[in-house]
């Protein structure tokens, strides 16, 4: 029987989250907030560049890790392949990332039940299903 995986597990860097209270950017707690709110809207979605593409099809979850932790599940809408995106710049503008693949998570987005400790790593890793 061959593996497939449901899911994919993502880190996002510490310097991601280097909003602070007076200043734009995300923090741990309204990245927290900005996942549930998914959940009450069909108009929110959460875009995340990868350095390479899944070699699997149909790979449901996308698994975010920050603080040492998997926090949240969210749904693979679509994956898409090598692009330049833009996206808010923090004090105004735009910032163009280049990444190999671009997945769209939608909701619904699940914090997690219970910690699951998980050191950061670069790229991706395959799972199966966590929660």
């Amino acid at each position: 029987m061959d593996y497939r995986p449901d899911g994919i597990l993502v880190t996002l860097p510490k310097p991601f989250f280097s909003g602070g209270p007076d200043e734009e950017g995300w923090t741990e707690e309204s990245l927290g907030r900005y996942f549930r709110m998914m959940n009450e809207s069909d108009e929110m979605w959460w875009t995340q560049g990868l350095a390479n593409k899944p070699k699997y099809d149909k790979i449901l979850y996308c698994y975010m890790v920050y603080g040492g932790f998997v926090q949240y599940r969210l749904n693979i809408a679509s994956i898409e392949g090598p692009a330049v995106k833009e996206f808010p710049a923090r004090g105004g503008g735009f910032r163009s990332l280049s990444k190999k693949c671009w997945l769209t998570l939608c909701a619904p987005t699940i914090k997690a039940p219970y910690e699951i400790p998980r050191q950061g790593f670069q790229g991706f890793r395959y799972t199966q299903e966590i929660f």
